[in-house]
């Protein structure tokens, strides 16, 4: 039986993505979940499995692919998956591809 997530986990979710392109500093995200930031991220760990900067960064790499797989060129994508540039992208794509967590 699924349960239902935390309503401020919710809300960081949604703020995660509707923000991704910005920088999504942990203090930022403590606003809009009313919460402290050690809650938050043991909150965000024990209801979505995995740390919250991990997810960031997850969600990161898959704003950028899709974008690079939608046409647009490194550069374009990286920025719209909030990463500096083309370069920062291109070297944390293959850390993640190692990783359990993302694809």
């Amino acid at each position: 039986v699924a349960t239902a997530l935390d309503w401020r986990i919710d809300r960081v979710l949604l703020h995660i993505k509707e923000h991704i392109a910005d920088r999504l500093p942990i203090h930022q995200l403590t606003k809009v979940a009313c919460l402290s930031e050690g809650r938050l991220i043991h909150l965000f760990k024990e209801q979505i499995g995995i740390p919250i900067r991990k997810y960031i960064l997850w969600t990161r790499l898959q704003v950028a692919v899709e974008h690079v797989l939608s046409g647009q060129n490194l550069t374009q994508a990286a920025h719209s998956g909030g990463f500096a540039d083309s370069a920062h992208f291109s070297r944390t794509l293959p850390r993640c591809r190692r990783s359990t967590l993302c694809f």
